[in-house]
């Protein structure tokens, strides 16, 4: 039997995926986007390649950086510590403490799928996303890869490059 907290997840979860679904509806329903690309928007490309990623505190060596830069703290980080693996990742978070509202954010990862978020404190209680293993692709002006459509066209349009995503964390069902 799951606990409170684990069922709380569970249906967080469940939020955040039927969110991007029903955005990929509203861009099917709607027409947008062009049907040749290989993604229509940056939902059917989350819907495709997301990935839950495990939530824990931030260490205590990795500096909180301020709030409404997720993008360039995330960033950042990384950079900082890529000799540790990680990698930029973008997608949505949710938490119990936002009324469980998904909202679209970037963070880290280390090659065991845990999330190092350098600007949420406390951290989100849910976080799906893509993982980006080429720094090349990692938003570095502070805005995002996925949230800025003239960054994401080539990624929507074109077939994403077979190593431009890591593997880490777990696919949603």
């Amino acid at each position: 039997m799951a606990s409170n907290g684990s069922a709380l997840v569970d249906a967080l979860e469940h939020v955040v995926v039927d969110y991007i679904r029903m955005n990929a509806d509203i861009v099917d329903r709607n027409r947008y986007g062009d049907p040749e690309w290989s993604y229509r928007s940056a939902y059917h490309l989350l819907l495709d390649h997301g990935r839950f990623f495990t939530p824990t505190a931030r260490p205590s060596d990795v500096s909180k950086l301020p709030d409404r830069f997720c993008y360039q703290n995330a960033v950042t980080t990384a950079y900082a510590y890529g000799d540790h693996g990680l990698l930029y990742a973008e997608g949505f978070a949710c938490s119990r403490a936002a009324a469980g509202i998904p909202i679209q954010h970037a963070w880290c990862v280390l090659p065991d799928g845990t999330v190092v978020d350098p600007t949420w404190e406390p951290t989100a209680d849910v976080y799906f996303g893509v993982a980006v293993t080429d720094p090349a692709l990692w938003p570095s002006d502070g805005g995002g890869l996925l949230s800025d459509f003239e960054r994401c066209l080539p990624l929507l349009r074109d077939r994403l490059p077979a190593d431009m995503l890591g593997s880490v964390g777990r696919k949603h069902s």
